[in-house]
């Protein structure tokens, strides 16, 4: 796979994250942003944008490894919108930053995963 626009959008995005996180980190409020919850809804719409918009369904399948990220992203930054506690944001925030470095890897690299897919294995074969 080759990197394309939707590699640079995607990571555009994550880069937002990733500022936004730290610089709530370092003084406690950002804009509208004044504790954990604000930063999760924040990181849940840009980190959710950020899934369409790079997202690259080959073959009819994703990774299981992926798919098992994103959905602790999404568990993480709805436990933090919950519980607006610090160590669930920063869970939050680790999954996302994961998710992309290990999505864009793949990418980058061109190579195709070695890991199982969610795909039936039916399906996969009567395709071959």
């Amino acid at each position: 796979m080759a990197v394309t626009w939707r590699d640079g959008a995607s990571s555009a995005l994550v880069a937002v994250i990733v500022v936004s996180y730290t610089w709530y980190q370092n003084t406690g409020s950002l804009l509208f942003v004044r504790d954990a919850r604000g930063m999760a809804v924040v990181g849940l719409a840009l980190g959710l944008t950020a899934c369409v918009v790079g997202a690259r369904v080959t073959d009819g399948h994703m990774p299981v490894a992926r798919l098992v990220l994103g959905v602790l992203a999404m568990i993480s930054g709805v436990l933090t919108l919950v519980v607006s506690a610090e160590w669930s944001l920063g869970l939050f925030m680790l999954t996302v930053i994961t998710l992309w470095l290990t999505t864009t890897f793949r990418h980058i690299s061109g190579r195709r995963s070695t890991l199982p897919s969610t795909e039936p294995a039916d399906r996969v074969e009567s395709e071959r």
